[in-house]
């Protein structure tokens, strides 16, 4: 999952105008729902871990 690159997308977004705080907080909560989705069996692993066929959750 690439959190990282979902905040630095977020901060960006935000700094230049393009959201507000009210949006920046519904997508916070939307990355929040989706972690809370993904079942107990799975192993979830930053984005930024180099690894192949593997299912890539986007929040």
């Amino acid at each position: 999952m690439d959190i990282q690159g979902f905040l630095d997308i977020q901060k960006q977004e935000f700094l230049r105008g393009a959201i507000d705080e009210r949006e920046l907080e519904r997508r916070m909560d939307r990355l929040e729902k989706v972690v809370d989705t993904i079942p107990s069996r799975y192993a979830v692993l930053m984005g930024d871990v180099v690894i192949r066929h593997v299912e890539v959750i986007k929040p």
